[in-house]
């Protein structure tokens, strides 16, 4: 703002274009930024990737534990899902693309080269494995992924159109919430009891 264009109307309206790409190019490092606890990609290079592929299956990951664990312990929460991300690259072939696309969502980016039933399956694998046990320090936790997939068909949606709406799709449980009663009125004691409460079910 403040930049003033001389000349014609047609000679204003370049030096305005001018200008603009030129803030778009110094802010292009932007899209080269990785996660603070994690160190992946971010959305932004999640759905540039699949603009680049142009079809594949994504998968969202939701660790529900991370949510859980922050309002009482928040460094045990990012060892927690360090230790997870970890696991799921240490699955991955090369080919897939690894990235966080919120605080607690994971994506998995399997592109045109698996038909989408062997992507599912791979998928569902992962997720599988990820309930194994995590030992951190004295506390033990059986991690509780969720997932979501949707294939990806640029004809019909853009890579962020279908990260938001496959991100939506967690507000629909596929699964019936179980409630635990607990008795504290202290939000992080509430939290920690009813943590430890579905980590002994």
């Amino acid at each position: 703002s403040g930049a003033r264009f001389t000349g014609s109307l047609l000679r204003r309206c370049a030096q305005a274009v001018e200008a603009l790409l030129e803030r778009l190019s110094s802010q292009v490092h932007r899209l080269d930024l990785t996660h603070s606890v994690t160190g992946l990609p971010t959305r932004e290079r999640l759905a540039a990737r699949m603009a680049e592929d142009g079809a594949g299956t994504l998968a969202l990951l939701s660790c529900k534990d991370y949510d859980r664990l922050c309002a009482f312990d928040p460094p045990l929460a990012e060892r927690l899902l360090i230790r997870i991300v970890e696991r799921i690259a240490a699955m991955l072939p090369p080919s897939r693309l690894l990235a966080q696309v919120d605080r607690s969502h994971l994506a998995i980016w399997i592109g045109p080269d698996a038909e989408p039933p062997k992507a599912q399956a791979e998928i569902d694998a992962i997720v599988y494995a990820l309930g194994d046990r995590v030992v951190e320090g004295e506390r033990e936790i059986l991690p509780e992924i969720v997932a979501r997939k949707a294939a990806f068909d640029p004809g019909r949606t853009s890579p962020q159109a279908l990260i938001s709406q496959t991100l939506s799709a967690f507000a629909v449980p596929t699964v019936s919430d179980t409630r635990t009663h607990v008795a504290s009125l202290d939000l992080a004691v509430q939290a920690r009891e009813r943590f430890q409460v579905e980590q002994d079910l």
